[in-house]
């Protein structure tokens, strides 16, 4: 059985920094987002040594912010930075 390779994707926020680790095809030069191997999300400033991963609380606010972020990360930087334009009018 042959596995595709696990590429970790990470975005990071003044307040985050989130990663999904993903099967990544190099052929096509594309992330499976449907097969995400593991989550990591961190809570900068209180956890500036990124000791405490909380990507997996139950807790229904970082549920919320978990599915954000992933949201985010999946439409990359440039998407990102449409939406804020947008947001602010600048576009």
């Amino acid at each position: 059985m042959q596995t595709s390779p696990i590429l970790g994707i990470t975005m990071r926020t003044a307040r985050y920094r989130y990663t999904e680790w993903v099967h990544f095809n190099f052929t096509t030069w594309e992330p499976d987002y449907q097969r995400v191997k593991q989550r990591e999300l961190y809570m900068h400033p209180e956890d500036r040594y990124e000791h405490f991963n909380k990507a997996d609380d139950p807790q229904h606010s970082v549920r919320k912010l978990v599915e954000e972020l992933s949201e985010k990360l999946r439409a990359g930087w440039l998407g990102a930075r449409n939406r804020y334009l947008h947001a602010i009018g600048s576009d």
